[in-house]
């Protein structure tokens, strides 16, 4: 094995990605696959209703994401950054293994939605702390300078993993049958995540400490609990960045519905929805790696109120076509350029706000909450709302997250050039 000390800064990037990459494809597998999982664990002939009990279980893994945050962020922010990087990438590996192979209710009875549930909550334990984790370490390691430009590789490498998830289910449609799919290709992605997340685990092995974390180490620290130092000490810091992270957790849960929305109520047929999702995805990721490259030059904050401006005022215009003329669901494109510009700075913000002694804790309270409670339920209430006839919720959910966050930027100063160390030091 590689000595951890062998890796150059570069290469830790890319493994971080990498490693970010291959736990949100397995966990973002869940929603687009939701129309087969349904059929093969909530059969309607039993009673359950269409896929609404998968959405439910989706926001599942998203509610269970702050308590694995807290948990992984404790153990980094006392233990170490490297610690959380190879507990968080194994148990999601083992649960997306797990669902891959799980007998379905023809074959075991209730007893297949009850382990489902419980490999769900599993996952969503385990990417609470993967992406703050990946997120800290990477920016802990990266010059000031270059700050935004490592931990922008960060969110496109998540990105990416939406981006192969659709690209599997492109794959399974180009070689199987809509009947093969439903009752055995669906698990191909799942068995096939779950095996390449074992295996960044040995990546991981290879992983340094970041010199930002033992430097604090070696000072005198608070023995508290960081979520405690984080509510006292810091409790605008962290409704800042809650709602800075409401706008991309309203984006993401709208791009993974568009899937189920464009076949189900546009009743397009002209576009294979993995094709489309596949699409936006992957312009998201190219604008992300360009602005947050970019925020090392002009800060954060332009290019993220430039980013809310757009979407503010470019969501309902661009819904109004696709409602119109669904056959033009290339239109949703136009809006990759807001969320990009978006993606690109939040997280490196969210860093930006805490101390290194409780930083972990901090942006994982701000992201996961943020992404339970809107990424999270979301999908659900797009499917209730959409049901109803309300074909215009998802913009008017990324309209509402975008004036959330607006106020939310208003005073906060920019920190784009300034070391991590020397960052909020001092308490609300």
């Amino acid at each position: 094995m590689a000595s951890m000390l062998s890796l150059s800064p570069g290469t830790l990037k890319l493994l971080s990605a990498a490693g970010s990459t291959l736990e949100f494809f397995d966990f973002t597998l869940f929603i687009l696959f939701a129309p087969q999982i349904a059929s093969n664990f909530f059969p309607s002939e039993h009673g359950w209703s269409g896929v609404l009990p998968v959405m439910l279980l989706f926001a599942v893994g998203y509610i269970l994401r702050p308590l694995g945050g807290l948990l992984f962020g404790h153990i980094s922010d006392r233990h170490g950054r490297r610690t959380v990087f190879l507990s968080s990438i194994t148990l999601m590996s083992l649960a997306t293994l797990g669902i891959g192979v799980l007998p379905d209710y023809h074959a075991i009875g209730p007893l297949a939605p009850c382990i489902l549930l419980a490999l769900r909550v599993v996952q969503g334990i385990s990417l609470g702390g993967e992406l703050p984790g990946a997120i800290v370490y990477t920016a802990e390691h990266a010059p000031a300078n270059r700050r935004g430009g490592a931990t922008g590789l960060v969110i496109a490498g998540v990105t990416f993993g939406n981006v192969i998830g659709s690209l599997s289910g492109v794959f399974l449609h180009s070689i199987l049958n809509d009947a093969q799919i439903s009752q055995w290709g669906w698990r191909i992605p799942f068995i096939v995540g779950g095996i390449l997340g074992i295996a960044g685990y040995y990546w991981r092995r290879k992983f340094s400490e970041t010199p930002i974390f033992k430097a604090a180490c070696s000072a005198d620290t608070p023995s508290g609990l960081p979520l405690k130092i984080i509510i006292t000490q810091f409790p605008a810091h962290l409704i800042r960045g809650l709602l800075i992270a409401s706008v991309p957790a309203s984006i993401v849960a709208v791009l993974l519905f568009i899937p189920r929305y464009s076949h189900h109520y546009l009743h397009n047929t002209g576009i294979s929805d993995f094709t489309l999702t596949t699409m936006l995805f992957l312009l998201i990721c190219l604008n992300t790696v360009m602005f947050a490259h970019w925020s090392d030059k002009t800060g954060r904050r332009p290019i993220l109120f430039a980013g809310l401006g757009l979407l503010t005022v470019s969501a309902l215009p661009v819904w109004a076509i696709l409602l119109n003329t669904p056959e033009w669901s290339y239109i949703i494109a136009l809006l990759t350029v807001p969320f990009g510009m978006i993606m690109s700075c939040y997280e490196t913000m969210l860093v930006e706000l805490f101390p290194t002694e409780v930083r972990t804790t901090g942006v994982a309270c701000c992201h996961n909450l943020a992404f339970a409670l809107i990424g999270g339920l979301t999908p659900a209430l797009l499917e209730s709302l959409c049901q109803a006839g309300l074909l215009y919720s998802p913009a008017w959910v990324l309209t509402a997250c975008s004036l959330a966050t607006v106020v939310a930027v208003f005073g906060l100063s920019d920190s784009y050039q300034q070391p991590l160390s020397q960052l909020a030091t001092k308490s609300d």
